[in-house]
């Protein structure tokens, strides 16, 4: 999407949800932006669009992605951001996922100056994840562990 295609939307409906052109982030797959559920506008979620030419691209992206979403389907935990819904639109994959206010763990430790004990709990915690994914699992689910 070029930079006046971003700027030129306010808000998509997609599926039973709205996706507001407000940018949360950025990843390897794609954006994040703020979004809610149409029956209910309080209820806020994290929108990730992942460009289908960039799955069509490669068929390494598309396992990845696949994996992603069946961990975060297999995963309960309160570390563990949940996944709401997945949707395809002509342009995007639609990832819906619960919305976190203190942002991902990076801005999390950083508002919170955390100190090393801090830090060092937390990563003991995502680290017994272990038991529930193979390490390789783990590594891609880290990117969306919230507080």
């Amino acid at each position: 999407m070029s930079n006046s295609e971003e700027k030129s939307w306010t808000n998509k409906k997609v599926d039973h949800f709205v996706v507001v052109n407000n940018v949360l982030g950025k990843g390897a797959f794609g954006k994040v932006y703020r979004g809610f559920c149409v029956e209910d506008e309080n209820k806020l979620v994290a929108a990730k669009a992942i460009p289908i030419k960039s799955i069509s691209d490669s068929g390494k992206m598309l396992e990845l992605i696949k994996r992603e979403i069946a961990i975060l389907q297999k995963v309960s935990s309160p570390f563990i951001v949940s996944l709401y819904d997945v949707a395809r639109t002509s342009n995007n994959l639609y990832m819906f996922l619960e919305y976190c206010h203190d942002g991902d763990l990076k801005e999390y430790l950083k508002k919170k100056e955390a100190n090393t004990q801090l830090s060092h709990i937390l990563l003991k915690q995502i680290g017994n994840k272990k038991r529930i994914c193979s390490d390789q699992d783990l590594k891609k689910a880290r990117s969306s562990v919230y507080f």
